[in-house]
């Protein structure tokens, strides 16, 4: 990602500026010459440091040009400096997540932008239509200053002696084509790479860079077409690419781009390009044609007014490029290629450095006692002193930006195929049973690592029962590597101690989780809900990755020689409530331990806790067992609290009765490998815990990234490939072996010392309950309670390598 700079401009340069209203500061006329982004954001910035500007446009009214355009922190910086930010805010969708496919519609990778670190705030992400933006920073300005129907057409500069820059606003003429003739002590280019101001400066022309690109905004919900809202979506092909971005809920920002001859696709060029929206249309319709992803319907949406197409340029300028009071802006200054999405963030830049750099020399002490001469080659030293930094900023993108264009637009199939090949982990057809915590993590996780997963969930629709979970460090550092920590952070608070009490509102110690060291950054607690957890770790899985109302009844694995898990697909089959079969290589349980495929494994069934209700009422499957109704839930908790202190009553009184549960405790104490050939399991499957150490949702976490890991580092390198079938199923079987013998290492200890402490926690006896409160106010020491929170699950293999990376 390129580097963010943070851009400013200081409130003394702001009120130097005001303070000097009556001064010659204010003798400098200034013009602007064109009202497209960079322009307009000059004019707003120089208007807010107190100087007077006016903005020439060729345009008979605002630009209507352009479709969308991608704007990063740094670009939201300068937005915040120029008070527009946050109106974009209100009408452009976030984005969290970019995602790399291939057209045929294999996921090459994804990863978040909080991986992007960019300063305390982080990444921040957004496609924001052009027009927006122009209209946002046209508002800001005052009535007035933006003069249409103004095509500037030639520029002269006063020789010295003959006028100031300043005192006579004579310095640079600038001639209209209607014959007009406009002056000023200070001329601003911002009317692109092709225009009268570039000429005067003889700056040489653009390169054309070999390929062009049509864009286009689809008016339809990002949703129907399968992309996600938080997304960016790039599709790669052969000389050919495309991307995809939400702008707000009912449009898309799309782009394609396609290799084209300088004859046909430079800008000037003779035939040059059709820009007729049907030549464009089918232009695009043969690039991605057969594509999956949803690009034909993106096309099919998109309105003739909406569509665009250009030839792709750039020009690599070092140093001070503008004469005497002449200077430039945006595409005039630095015009790049869009393909790390930097064109529209610099200018934005450059409009909050330049007002800095011209407030600082007009609002100086010593400009007001210069004279004309003076007032000149100050101003012309500072404008150069701007370029110069500017320079030094942009440059380096551009040139990243050509490269990387020029890498991403290769036609040679067997390069494309190199670049963009993944390890032979194909084809192993990976199933996840149980579409909660543990199987939606462990798909994103098998996801991360390039492996293709489905998920069969019974439901008709996304679970929304269960409460809440605690989440501790251990958990965090999972959710890091899926790339969803940031995501959950933004909606739940972060806790900092424990208060542990009596029924008679006599407190028996509090402690800070900051006391229970879990490496160098300290622990990290939050309480989340179950559906934003759940939400979240699907809304980063592939379109069409879950299936609901897939009710698993039966697991059956086929003997050895009748199928192998890896190359026919056969190795395991999963026989579903309705009659249909799935079959798959490999089997992973994540739909609790009350599950089709544990029953297949054969494990012993859950031990109930037994807390205080007697295992006839509290044990799942008891007959009469719990009464489930809310009310009769209600009452019953009524009846444990009544008379507590410390606000239990009220917050029972605030509950909905659809967010009331009740369920008995249970947990499976279970050593070593418990899964058989390709079948396997996570979470609650694998490990059943009481909840009195909030350890069960942190380890499924835990889980889905070891399992990811295992299989990764088994189904990559030179031995798989050169495995036959059954081999790469023993192989497999193997790594599996040892995933849960590792987990059960890891797993057991944490669960029965939970068991221990409900066990304590839960004693009746009123002279024993005494004796417990006594040694939690005297003896407690919460250190050893929580060690088991330091664990830490590690990183995920990068895509194509033996490396790991946090993603």
């Amino acid at each position: 990602m390129p580097a963010a700079r943070r851009v400013s401009i200081r409130a003394a340069h702001i009120s130097a500026a005001a303070s000097n209203g009556a001064t010659s500061a204010h003798s400098l006329d200034i013009l602007v010459v064109g009202a497209g982004i960079a322009g307009l954001a000059t004019a707003l910035a120089l208007h807010k440091v107190g100087l007077k500007v006016r903005v020439l446009e060729s345009a008979s009214s605002p630009r209507a040009e352009g479709a969308a355009l991608g704007l990063w922190s740094n670009a939201w910086r300068a937005l915040e400096v120029l008070g527009v930010a946050d109106t974009l805010r209100e009408d452009h969708l976030e984005l969290k997540r970019v995602e790399i496919v291939r057209g045929s519609g294999e996921t090459l990778t994804t990863f978040p932008f909080s991986a992007c670190k960019v300063g305390a705030t982080g990444q921040e992400v957004r496609a924001v239509k052009r027009a927006a933006l122009q209209e946002a920073l046209a508002a800001a300005l005052p009535p007035g200053c933006i003069t249409y129907n103004a095509r500037v057409v030639g520029v002269s500069e006063a020789a010295p002696g003959q006028g100031s820059a300043v005192s006579s606003g004579a310095g640079v003429s600038v001639r209209l084509q209607d014959g007009r003739e406009e002056r000023c002590g200070l001329l601003i280019g911002a009317d692109g790479s092709r225009s009268a101001v570039v000429d005067h400066l003889q700056l040489p022309g653009n390169t054309y860079s070999g390929y062009i690109a049509y864009r286009g905004i689809a008016k339809v919900d990002p949703s129907t077409i399968g992309l996600p809202s938080d997304t960016v979506r790039q599709i790669w092909g052969n000389g050919v690419r495309a991307g995809m971005i939400p702008l707000d809920s009912s449009s898309v920002y799309w782009f394609a781009t396609q290799n084209l001859p300088a004859s046909m696709g430079a800008p000037g060029a003779n035939p040059g390009l059709d820009m007729r929206p049907a030549s464009v249309r089918a232009n695009v319709l043969q690039c991605i044609r057969g594509w999956a992803w949803g690009l034909e319907q993106a096309l099919d949406s998109t309105p003739d007014a909406d569509l665009s197409c250009r030839g792709i340029t750039d020009r690599w300028t070092l140093g001070a490029v503008g004469s005497g009071c002449v200077t430039l802006v945006g595409d005039a200054l630095h015009p790049m290629t869009p393909n790390l999405g930097q064109g529209g963030c610099v200018a934005l830049e450059d409009s909050v450095v330049l007002a800095r750099t011209v407030a600082q020399t007009c609002s100086s002490r010593a400009w007001t006692s210069m004279g004309s001469a003076g007032q000149t080659a100050a101003l012309s030293a500072s404008l150069r002193s701007y370029e110069q930094e500017r320079s030094r900023r942009c440059l380096p993108i551009t040139v990243r930006s050509n490269l990387m264009g020029l890498a991403l637009q290769i036609d040679n199939p067997l390069v494309c195929t190199v670049v963009t090949s993944k390890p032979s982990s194909q084809p192993l057809d990976i199933l996840v049973v149980g579409a909660g915590i543990a199987g939606l993590a462990t798909a994103l996780a098998l996801h991360k690592v390039g492996l293709r997963v489905r998920v069969l969930e019974s439901a008709s629709s996304p679970r929304a029962e269960g409460a809440a979970l605690g989440l501790w460090s251990n958990a965090w550092r999972a959710l890091e590597v899926l790339g969803v920590a940031d995501t959950l952070r933004e909606d739940h608070l972060e806790l900092k101690r424990v208060e542990i009490v009596s029924d008679a509102g006599e407190t028996l110690t509090t402690f800070p989780f900051s006391a229970c060291k879990v490496g160098a950054t300290g622990q990290e607690v939050r309480a989340v809900k179950r559906a934003a957890l759940q939400e979240a770790l699907a809304a980063a899985l592939p379109p069409g990755c879950i299936t609901y109302n897939a009710r698993v009844v039966g697991v059956s694995e086929a003997a050895p020689g009748q199928g192998s898990a890896v190359s026919s697909g056969a190795g395991v089959r999963v026989r579903l409530q309705d009659g249909r079969e799935e079959r798959c290589g490999l089997l992973i349980g994540a739909d609790g331990s009350r599950s089709a495929v544990v029953d297949h494994l054969q494990l012993p069934a859950n031990s109930y806790a037994g807390y205080n209700v007697p295992a006839s009422m509290g044990a799942p499957g008891s007959k009469p067992g719990l009464d489930m109704r809310p009310a009769s839930v209600r009452a019953r908790v009524q009846q444990c609290i009544t008379g507590w202190a410390w606000g239990v009553e009220q917050a029972l009184d605030s509950t909905l009765d659809a967010d009331l549960s009740c369920r008995g405790i249970t947990d499976r104490w279970t050593f070593g490998k418990v899964g058989g050939g390709c079948v396997t399991l996570a979470g609650d499957a694998l490990h059943p815990t009481t909840p009195n150490l909030g350890q069960g949702g942190c380890m499924a976490l835990e889980d889905s990234v070891v399992l990811a890991r295992t299989i990764a580092q088994t189904c990559r390198g030179d031995a798989w490939t050169s495995m036959g079938g059954e081999a790469r199923a023993a192989a497999l079987s193997a790594s599996l072996r040892s995933y849960e013998q590792e987990r059960a290492t890891r797993c057991l200890p944490v669960t029965v010392r939970s068991n221990l402490i409900g066990f304590a926690f839960q004693m009746d006896n009123p002279l024993v309950c005494q004796a417990r409160n006594t040694f939690v106010k005297k003896l407690f020491s919460p250190v050893h309670f929580l060690d088991h929170t330091s664990y830490d699950c590690g990183k995920l293999p990068v895509l194509g390598t033996g490396a790991t990376t946090s993603n």
